[in-house]
């Protein structure tokens, strides 16, 4: 799985590359559209790396992460990069909460305020999107060491390999009922209305 995620242009003219063909392709080339500056065909490439991957093995709990980031965020100053449905939660506990976001709208910063704000932070939550828009590599840099970070979303690659860039933790979902999920989809369902899935974390 992962977010489909649409240019920035006005009409939508980004077009995927070989489509109709896709499926001639194997896994691992699919994979390799996660580079693209398309955000469609990255998309694209994400789910495939998701689909490539083994199931989680460690300490795997179903549970929200927004939960688990409402505890930590007590009294500490928090910061979000996408604008999630359970940023009031944080709001509630956190000391001082940065909504980053590509388009700010009302009280969201733009990217180009990390570099100054981003170190405060004492926790972070990252969307999975960062890897569709190549954000990651000029987020990663500002995250303090001591800082609790998690990258969450619907298309968090469930590896350990994302430990080793620092996260404390990784959230994500696991597929129960395949059938259930592609029929939700065929349908234009959002992830909110998705059958089939469970979320789950990994921590390190």
């Amino acid at each position: 799985m992962a977010s489909t995620v649409a240019g920035d242009h006005p009409h939508g003219e980004d077009i995927i590359r070989d489509a109709g063909k896709l499926d001639l392709k194997s896994g691992l080339q699919l994979t390799e559209l996660i580079y693209s500056k398309n955000t469609l065909e990255s998309s694209l490439g994400l789910a495939a790396i998701n689909s490539l991957l083994p199931d989680p093995k460690g300490e795997i709990k179903k549970t929200n992460a927004f939960e688990v980031l409402k505890n930590k965020s007590k009294n500490k100053i928090a910061a979000v990069f996408g604008h999630f449905p359970y940023l009031d939660r944080l709001r509630q506990t956190a000391k001082e909460l940065f909504v980053f976001e590509l388009s700010p709208h009302e009280d969201e910063l733009p990217l180009n305020r990390v570099p100054e704000l981003l170190p405060e932070a004492e926790v972070v939550a990252i969307t999975s999107n960062s890897l569709i828009n190549h954000t990651i590599v000029d987020i990663l840099p500002y995250i303090r060491n001591s800082a609790f970070s998690v990258m969450v979303g619907p298309g968090t690659p469930m590896s350990p390999v994302l430990f080793d860039y620092g996260f404390s933790m990784i959230a994500g979902v696991r597929i129960l009922d395949e059938e259930k999920l592609y029929h939700s989809i065929s349908q234009g369902a959002s992830f909110r209305q998705i059958q089939g899935v469970e979320l789950i974390t990994w921590n390190k």
